[in-house]
């Protein structure tokens, strides 16, 4: 009989170990689908307007949207420069997510600019650029974030150069860390226009930025934006599909978590009456002694909760050891690299002591 009892304690590990990566999966993705995403918007078959951005704005799920003009430049901080693309934005849309600093004024003769630290590594001493290639093989702006600390680009002047003007500025703003790595430079809309009608160019919209909620609401979205005849030209389509396989991948795990369930609850019952037909004279000795079917039962509780218990810290340990075993490389691909939240662990536990304990309940000895 000790042989067999390894059998339920196989199913109740099998089964922690699915229904820990279900939760972890849920819990991933639930976070993952909660995050703001933005969208990049661009005109149909005509130039973008006004009463796109405004309608656009109306609908669901969208909770910030700007028009765009972007300004290919080369911007200098003292002997330090660096070539990015202004956007032109409005300023309400960077409300909330700048680090240091204030968002530039909507409304001023001098461009004042907002960079993300990706832009600022980009930023390279001019007359100390070719030297530091050929010690280190890199540029010097990338060498270190450093050589550009926050501090001394925040509030500094800088110029921008364009073909035919260049524009004193000045640094009023970093952006948070964000989890894109491309470097972001923000002016307002109408410095942007400003710089543009300098520089002999068109300031017509060049696209429009627009922030969703949740990214799991960004595909709706899209195809709501699409529907007003402009085109996005991110939509979130490898999340979405990265989703949607981790959501199958979930339910195999789900299916496999409740039958190994049903197996432990069905491999306990057969445990007891085996244990019932062998020493069936035993435990009528122990009746005749006094013991009650209620007392009998409680062993069989006590042993069916120990077996459970056993194969539920099996596999929570095994859950949580195997991502250290697999190579680094599936971690960003394979669900079993995935963090098992507490709360995931502390349900699924419950879930399986419960299923293991509730096969002692029901039926009387007798009918054994």
């Amino acid at each position: 009989k000790g042989r067999w009892a390894a059998v339920p304690i196989a199913a109740a590990a099998i089964s922690m170990f699915c229904l820990c990566y279900a939760g972890a999966i849920l819990a991933t993705v639930g976070e993952e689908k909660s995050k703001p995403y933005e969208l990049s918007v661009a005109g149909g078959s005509g130039k973008l307007t006004d009463e796109n951005i405004a309608g656009v704005s109306k609908l669901p799920g969208v909770c910030a949207v700007t028009p765009a003009i972007d300004v290919p430049a080369k911007i200098a901080i003292g002997e330090r420069s660096a070539e990015l693309v202004l956007s032109g934005i409005r300023a309400s849309y960077l409300s909330g997510g700048l680090e240091n600093g204030v968002v530039f004024p909507e409304e001023s003769v001098m461009p004042y600019i907002v960079l993300n630290k990706a832009a600022l590594g980009k930023f390279s001493n001019s007359g100390r650029e070719d030297e530091a290639e050929d010690e280190s093989g890199t540029e010097y702006g990338d060498t270190a974030s450093a050589d550009t600390p926050e501090k001394d680009a925040l509030n500094s002047s800088a110029t921008i150069q364009l073909d035919e003007v260049t524009v004193t500025a000045k640094i009023c703003g970093i952006l948070a860390d964000g989890k894109s790595a491309a470097p972001e430079a923000y002016i307002s809309l109408s410095a942007a226009k400003q710089l543009l009608f300098l520089n002999g160019e068109s300031a017509a919209y060049s696209r429009a930025k627009a922030r969703v909620k949740d990214m799991g609401e960004a595909a709706r979205v899209s195809e709501s934006i699409e529907a007003l005849g402009l085109i996005v030209e991110n939509p979130n389509g490898e999340m979405q599909a990265k989703w949607d396989r981790e959501s199958n991948e979930m339910v195999y795990l789900m299916i496999t978590g409740v039958f190994c369930l049903i197996c432990l609850a069905v491999l306990l019952t057969m445990l007891k009456k085996v244990s019932l037909l062998e020493h069936g004279g035993s435990w009528s000795a122990l009746i005749w002694t006094g013991f009650r079917e209620k007392d009998i039962r409680r062993v069989f509780i006590f042993q069916s909760f120990f077996i459970s218990c056993i194969g539920t810290i099996a596999g929570l340990l095994i859950s949580l050891s195997l991502p250290s075993f697999l190579p680094q490389e599936l971690n960003e691909k394979s669900v079993f690299m995935l963090n098992i939240p507490f709360l995931a662990a502390v349900v699924c536990a419950g879930v399986n002591i419960l299923a293991g304990t509730t096969a002692m309940f029901g039926r009387k000895f007798a009918d054994d």
